[in-house]
């Protein structure tokens, strides 16, 4: 096993803020940060030069490799998620409709009906989670589109308000394992640096499935009456049943992990192992054996040091500030655009153009994150056009001005969809090791979404066409979550001098590779990505 130890002086120069290229020798390995030219004898990678030696001189091409793997896994999982969001937000659609009329709503019980979704959907995560890290993908991802697809179809057919209600909690049940399941699975496919963008591209599923559900809605409104059954219930059924039979196709197309995937070749596997292997901590130098040995360490202790861990909950806490403002479109965007003064249709219609802008303005803030290896920057500026969106539908006059307060939607729309991506992978890039990975993740996305509930709960029909209440409230929590993540940023840069420091000192230098491997995140060699 090649040595790690370093020449302390050269580590002085290393996570610099404006991370300036730097190097650090060791025995046979030399790393660089930054910008660099591959040295003769090596690969050069997007996050380092690698000895050429770990990876038995084969000869890829990762751009290409990239492409290749892209085309094979993220099809899957944007149809996947596309169907998904259909599912769960098309009740935005049937209200307006009808539902709440056809199954006599009264009071806050329509609320209540947006809210019991998410108390299924956030506590079966971190179990359904869990079993993604033991079990195939390729047979949990298309079952569990099965089981909600049915129980879609099901809300077609309910009668009365307690059926309504079992179908929501059995929808988020069913759907409880998707999100942090796909943000996990990927993480065992793209390292951190070719990660957003693919969360992107599948998260852009989410603004299609907002524009597309406007649009098939609004087809769908005029099979009103056929067959005795309301333009509602065909919203379900039909969208159940679509879901169901594109099931099969995901059983097909979706793939385990690198080391059985059958499109790739042999280099390409051990390439890729190298990798995710090197992808945390680039200055040890050891085998994906030792890595193997060392994650093996962190098996059930890891629920608790996912539990314990510091930056988990302010991160769930900015996804919390997150889902009041992405379900606020979800479920209310149909219902808002037709309180400006258009017809059922129209309204239907209206919805889809801040969802397609969505798709675009996501991917290329995306793709710049993952290029310059941040994430924070882009988060705070969607913020800015949330917040922004958000007071002006709440001060501008309704009745005089419907296009400002609609063009006010549209920027919260916007920016709450392109800030999403960049929110899935800011915590799996900065958890190292795969249980802790899993199991924060799922926390993440389960306890952030906990957020929704209210926004499902203080957008009340009482408060319509105005929703001063539930615009003032977004406004309060957008806020509070550009302020953790100002707190997070200035956490993760002292965190990273106290761990050059520590290199510096010799603090590790007593311990083996595996040992510090076994650290994860908390080791010294670990840097957090702003």
């Amino acid at each position: 096993m090649l040595s790690r130890r370093v020449h302390k002086n050269g580590l002085t120069a290393i996570h610099q803020a404006s991370i300036e290229m730097a190097d650090v020798t060791t025995n046979s390995l030399t790393y660089f940060e930054g910008k660099q030219k591959p040295l003769q004898g090596t690969v050069e990678v997007e996050t380092g030069v690698l000895d050429i030696a770990t990876v038995e001189s084969i000869d890829i091409d990762e751009k290409k490799l990239l492409r290749k793997m892209d085309m094979h896994i993220i099809p899957g999982i944007c149809i996947l998620y596309l169907l998904s969001f259909i599912d769960r937000g098309n009740i935005g659609n049937a209200k307006i409709e009808g539902m709440p009329d056809d199954l006599k709503l009264h009071g806050n019980q329509w609320n209540i009906v947006l809210t019991v979704f998410y108390f299924s959907y956030c506590a079966f995560q971190v179990p359904y989670n869990m079993l993604m890290s033991k079990y195939r993908p390729s047979i949990l991802l298309p079952t569990t589109m099965v089981l909600w697809g049915i129980v879609v179809t099901l809300t077609g057919l309910v009668k009365t308000y307690k059926q309504l209600i079992a179908c929501r909690v059995l929808l988020g049940l069913a759907e409880s394992g998707l999100v942090p399941g796909i943000v996990f699975y990927l993480t065992k496919w793209y390292t951190r640096q070719n990660l957003q963008y693919r969360e992107a591209l599948f998260f852009a599923a989410a603004s299609g499935a907002g524009a597309f559900s406007g649009l098939l809605a609004y087809g769908i409104s005029f099979m009103d009456g056929l067959g005795g059954i309301s333009g509602w219930r065909w919203i379900f059924i039909i969208e159940g049943i679509v879901t169901v039979v594109l099931s099969g196709l995901i059983y097909f197309i979706t793939y385990d992990y690198p080391e059985t995937a059958k499109f790739l070749t042999d280099n390409e596997r051990r390439y890729i192992k190298y990798r995710l292997t090197h992808d945390f901590d680039l200055r040890l130098n050891v085998s994906p054996e030792v890595a193997l040995e060392a994650y093996q360490r962190q098996d059930k202790s890891q629920i608790t040091a996912a539990l314990c861990d510091w930056q988990l909950w302010l991160q769930i806490f900015i996804q919390w500030c997150f889902c009041t403002a992405l379900y606020t479109a979800a479920f209310f965007l149909p219902s808002i655009v037709k309180s400006l003064g258009y017809t059922n249709a129209k309204a239907q219609l209206l919805t889809v153009p801040p969802y397609a802008f969505s798709i675009g303005s996501s991917l290329l803030m995306s793709y710049y994150s993952d290029k310059l290896g941040l994430r924070s920057p882009f988060i705070f500026f969607c913020q800015i056009l949330m917040i922004v969106g958000y007071i002006v539908a709440l001060t501008v006059d309704l009745k005089e001005k419907p296009g400002a307060v609609y063009a006010g939607i549209f920027l919260t729309v916007v920016g709450t969809y392109s800030a999403f991506p960049g929110m899935l992978s800011w915590l799996p890039v900065n958890v190292d090791g795969p249980y802790k990975r899993s199991i924060s993740v799922a926390l993440h996305v389960g306890f952030g979404q906990m957020g929704s509930t209210f926004a499902t709960n203080y957008f009340r029909l009482t408060d319509a066409p105005r929703y001063r209440l539930g615009y003032s409230m977004s406004i309060m929590f957008v806020g509070l979550g550009m302020l953790a993540v100002v707190v997070l940023n200035i956490r993760y840069y002292l965190l990273n001098k106290e761990k050059e420091r520590s290199i510096i000192s010799g603090e590790t230098d007593s311990m083996t590779d595996v040992e510090i491997l076994a650290m994860g995140d908390r080791s010294p060699y670990f840097r957090y990505q702003h």
